[in-house]
């Protein structure tokens, strides 16, 4: 029966975990990019509208959360001032980017699993056909 050196002990061990966590928080990356730029252009429609004197709820307004998700071309009006239309399209046509960032996130997320499956099969198949 062969042995396993500290290298094999350490990924059988531990690859699985590593792998699966590693897909995990590249995956929370991606999504922590994603919400970073949402906010920073939310940010900005804000301060353009409390320079005007007025509120933009956001985050705890689920009509706009909700337009923003499935309707993001509805939180523009037509009568808004330029500089506060060009801020919302900024917001819209981030919102178009979202594919850009969930292909990337589910691979991560995904191929983490994945290794953390395949890991533990090719150690065994290896230790299986070292004898």
């Amino acid at each position: 029966m062969h042995e396993m050196t500290p290298i094999e002990h350490f990924f059988a061990e531990w690859g699985p975990p590593i792998a699966f966590i590693a897909g995990g928080l590249g995956a929370a990356i991606v999504v922590f990019r994603f919400q970073w730029r949402t906010f920073q252009l939310v940010k900005v429609v804000q301060e353009i509208e409390k320079r005007r004197g007025r509120d933009w709820p956001f985050w705890s307004d689920p009509y706009r959360t909700q337009a923003f998700t499935f309707s993001p071309s509805s939180l523009i009006d037509p009568s808004d001032p330029q500089d506060l239309m060009a801020a919302k399209t900024a917001l819209v046509h981030h919102r178009s980017t979202v594919r850009a960032y969930l292909m990337p996130g589910f691979c991560l997320l995904f191929g983490g699993a994945l290794l953390a499956i395949a890991i533990p099969i090719t150690i065994g198949l290896i230790l299986h056909f070292d004898k």
